[in-house]
């Protein structure tokens, strides 16, 4: 609130050691932080007579806050199965945590999959042979606000196809198999493994 017979306010930024003058009003917005820094500061009233400035002391409350975060680099994705990816990418400073958010088809709405203080994340949920929209972005808590830092340069793997669910009838000599449709497949390939060589052999190749 405003300090009794105050007529101006100053701050004082111990990042860089210096005050600066808020005049009458009860707010200062202070530009050309670094992003994910913590700073502090204090607030002292002051009362001018004629070109003198009589001052009083700081403020007991040192006003601590972290900047939000600069956008997250390095977001890689591995492991992609038909329903599944995981996703790392590099820490930023000062981040109490990360959110992993995805977009399915690359257009529409986003959706959140992940909140982790990690720098690791398992996505699941996924569907099959779909492109997904992908983004990371930090975070930071002031008191009881977060704030969110830029996001991530957007990624966009696909998901494997899904594997088909075989069936089979069988006689002393011939194997018969049957198969569900795989969207997005155009062919399918048969293999048989080779317990002797301990590996697996393609036996032919249809639609």
């Amino acid at each position: 609130g405003k300090a009794a017979g105050a007529t101006g306010y100053q701050g004082y930024d111990y990042a860089t050691k210096k005050a600066i003058n808020a005049g009458a009003k009860k707010e200062l917005t202070i530009s050309g932080l670094k992003a994910g820094t913590k700073y502090n500061f204090r607030v002292r009233s002051y009362v001018k007579y004629g070109s003198t400035y009589v001052y009083s002391a700081y403020s007991t409350v040192l006003y601590t806050f972290t900047t939000a975060p600069a956008a997250i680099t390095g977001v890689t994705v591995s492991d992609l199965t038909d329903s599944t990816m995981n996703v790392s990418w590099k820490a930023g400073t000062n981040c109490l945590g990360y959110q992993v958010y995805v977009q399915p088809n690359g257009s529409g709405s986003w959706t959140r999959v992940a909140v982790t203080a990690k720098t690791t994340a398992a996505v699941t949920g996924l569907k099959a042979n779909t492109k997904y929209g992908l983004a990371v972005r930090g975070y930071v808590k002031n008191d009881s606000t977060y704030y969110y830092g830029a996001w991530s340069t957007f990624q966009y793997p696909v998901t494997k196809m899904a594997a088909p669910t075989v069936s089979y009838t069988a006689t002393e000599n011939q194997l018969n198999l049957k198969w569900n449709k795989v969207a997005g497949a155009s062919k399918y390939i048969l293999e048989k493994y080779n317990a002797s060589k301990y590996e697996w052999e393609e036996v032919t190749t249809t639609t």
